[in-house]
């Protein structure tokens, strides 16, 4: 009710299954260390096309490329993580263990008033089911404060949803109108000054998840990718596959590889 992404880009519509293909094996052969899959909604990958494909399809036939790299599956909505994905993320190595989710909002009231098809106990759900076949996987989301009619109770139900979801990463977004989607018109907005303090206490909240989860790690061998030299300490920097970052003091010469390191 809210997103004006459908009505700038229109309908999705999927890339051929084979150009996914060559270009992700032509970019293996030149270098290419990660592969991120993306879409406005990925999960819906090829349901314009056909029902014999599948998202799950594309990522077993890419996990056969060869080579040292790894695959990455930006943002999914909750009701496409399958239990065939799943399944993939835990039995294939060149998967990472990650995945964003974006649950939006932890009240079933705004939830419903956003238009999104699930409730609070729907993503609990999902996430217990992944924890369950992952324990260590990573989990990231979005969620949007100040929706209109975002009262109190909403929120804290919120909160309350947060500190059971537990995620590694946040990104946390104040509601801002759309001309052209239902929720421009919504009555009961919330004042600027609230949605910021809004903002603040998620952010606060998952402060503590992040040191958490990155804490679970410390000591443990893991596989980074490694990017470049960044800020003023003068290590390089790179991330696991659970999106963890990484400072390693080392020469340049292991820019652009996957290396094996103790954190």
């Amino acid at each position: 009710s809210y997103c004006k992404v459908s009505i700038v880009r229109g309908k999705s519509r999927s890339k051929p299954f084979e150009d996914i293909i060559e270009e992700c094996a032509a970019l293996i052969e030149n270098g290419y260390r990660e592969i991120v899959l993306t879409g406005i909604c990925l999960g819906s990958y090829v349901r314009d096309i056909s029902k014999a494909i599948s998202l799950s399809k594309l990522i077993m036939e890419l996990c056969k490329i060869k080579g040292d790299w790894r695959m990455r599956l930006s943002s999914i909505e909750p009701g496409d993580i399958t239990d065939d994905l799943i399944l993939q993320m835990k039995s294939e190595e060149k998967i990472c263990k990650h995945l964003h989710i974006p649950f939006q909002s932890g009240d079933d009231e705004i939830l419903k008033r956003m238009n999104r098809p699930y409730t609070a106990r729907d993503y609990i759900g999902i996430v217990t089911r992944l924890r369950k076949a992952i324990p260590d996987i990573a989990i990231s989301t979005d969620m949007m404060v100040g929706f209109p009619g975002e009262k109190e109770p909403n929120f804290q139900n919120t909160l309350s949803f947060i500190r059971e979801v537990r995620p590694m990463r946040l990104h946390v977004f104040g509601f801002s109108r759309r001309t052209g989607t239902p929720a421009y018109n919504y009555k009961d907005d919330i004042s600027m000054a609230l949605k910021k303090q809004r903002e603040h206490a998620l952010i606060d909240i998952v402060k503590g998840f992040i040191a958490d989860f990155e804490s679970m790690f410390i000591g443990k061998i893991a596989r980074v990718l490694v990017e470049d030299r960044k800020g003023s300490n003068g290590f390089l920097q790179g991330y696991t596959d659970r999106y963890i970052k990484v400072l390693i003091d080392g020469p340049d010469t292991i820019k652009s590889r996957i290396i094996t390191c103790q954190l």
